[in-house]
């Protein structure tokens, strides 16, 4: 399940940035909460695990037509595809009628989660 920010989560919200090497430092960690804090269109959304635990975060873009998926962060424990597909399934249940796109860095899971889902990628399963 998604969990969109709120400062209560600050602290575990900058422990799964800090996963990521590119955000070793605590200036870097503040200016990237900051960045998605002041766009209309740019949130970030923390999920929690099958044992209801703190797993991963997903930072999302909204366009017009789509939804960028610009960063997906899990902490060691469950860093694996099905979880990674989970955070994605959580997204599309948020954003139905828009593509889910990717960052260079997240466009291959994006492309590989929008092949195996044809049917959800729009948001409808094209029975009527």
């Amino acid at each position: 399940m998604l969990f969109k920010y709120q400062n209560k989560y600050k602290k575990i919200v900058m422990d799964m940035l800090s996963l990521l090497p590119t955000m070793q430092f605590i200036n870097h960690l503040e200016d990237e909460m900051k960045w998605y804090h002041d766009g209309d269109n740019r949130s970030l959304y923390l999920w929690k695990d099958q044992s209801n635990n703190w797993g991963g975060l997903v930072a999302i873009e909204e366009f017009q037509h789509n939804v960028l998926i610009r960063r997906i962060v899990l902490n060691p424990i469950n860093k694996n595809p099905n979880n990674i597909n989970a955070i994605l399934n959580e997204v599309n249940k948020m954003y139905p009628n828009k593509m889910m796109i990717g960052t260079i860095r997240t466009a291959r899971l994006c492309n590989q989660w929008n092949r195996k889902h044809p049917k959800l990628k729009n948001g409808s399963d094209n029975n009527g």
